[in-house]
């Protein structure tokens, strides 16, 4: 009789024991088919446009330029195998490694670190832009022009691609900004809505600046009494946002030199 529940134990800690292999066997593998490579194809090239333009990079045999084609073309070699048959990938390796040959790239010391973060140069006081959204609304935008916006509903007033992000204006009581994920900062998340007692002082994760590996403070929120002040030092820009009456203001402040792709 004890022979016999011993064999049933031993059964039973086998059935069990398949069981629980065949069980964490299912979770790998559903864990293994929702695991997709992303092709960084369009991040790399992205990155390499926005270098050019912070750094005013000439195409040519020089170190900067060099450097950042180094990191460029590393950028793109690490991403091959998920590019895979990706005609643009092979085109734009072709034609980077033959300017990396034409330039004699090889000459001159190779980045320290990639994907380094890069400020906009700092243009003088007197050349930026400046759009402004207040009242009932009201729109002067950064070519000095008045209009007034009767459309209801979420309205995007700034995009910009090199990290700037998006701002969205809806109804008049609330304000969005997405700063999009950048050499110099993460994607951060800002929401104001004119129901709320004050102004939040932090993005939406609780995190009130971002700083790049270098201890250089690339965003940040200050509290500036009766407006919040959101400085995106790389790129020299300002956003303020204010509360008057049962509205939301805000303002743009940007370097001449800096990309708007759209302002409404």
């Amino acid at each position: 009789m004890c022979a016999t529940k011993t064999i049933d134990r031993e059964a039973r800690e086998e059935n069990f024991s398949f069981g629980k292999k065949k069980l964490l066997k299912k979770k790998f593998k559903i864990l293994e088919l929702s695991f997709h490579p992303v092709c960084r194809l369009e991040e790399c090239s992205q990155w390499f446009l926005r270098v050019k333009h912070y750094d005013t990079l000439t195409p040519g045999s020089n170190e900067p330029y060099c450097q950042a084609l180094f990191t460029y073309l590393k950028c793109l070699n690490d991403t091959t195998v998920e590019c895979r048959g990706n005609l643009q990938l092979y085109t734009n390796l072709f034609a980077m490694r033959k300017q990396f040959r034409d330039f004699e790239c090889a000459t001159f010391k190779t980045p320290t670190e990639a994907n380094r973060c890069n400020f906009l140069p700092k243009s003088p006081r007197s050349k930026i832009r400046m759009c402004s959204l207040f009242g009932d609304p009201h729109l002067q935008r950064f070519d000095g022009i008045m209009q007034s916006c009767t459309e209801e509903g979420a309205r995007p007033l700034i995009d910009n691609s090199l990290g700037f992000g998006s701002f969205l204006i809806q109804r008049k009581t609330q304000i969005t900004l997405l700063i999009r994920s950048h050499n110099c900062t993460r994607s951060l998340h800002y929401e104001a809505a004119s129901e709320e007692e004050t102004l939040p002082t932090s993005f939406v994760d609780g995190a009130t600046s971002y700083k790049t590996e270098d201890g250089r403070t690339a965003v940040e929120i200050i509290a500036r009494g009766n407006y919040v002040e959101i400085a995106m030092h790389h790129i020299h820009s300002n956003v303020h946002i204010r509360r008057r009456g049962p509205y939301l203001s805000v303002s743009v402040i940007v370097p001449e030199n800096l990309q708007i792709d759209v302002a409404l």
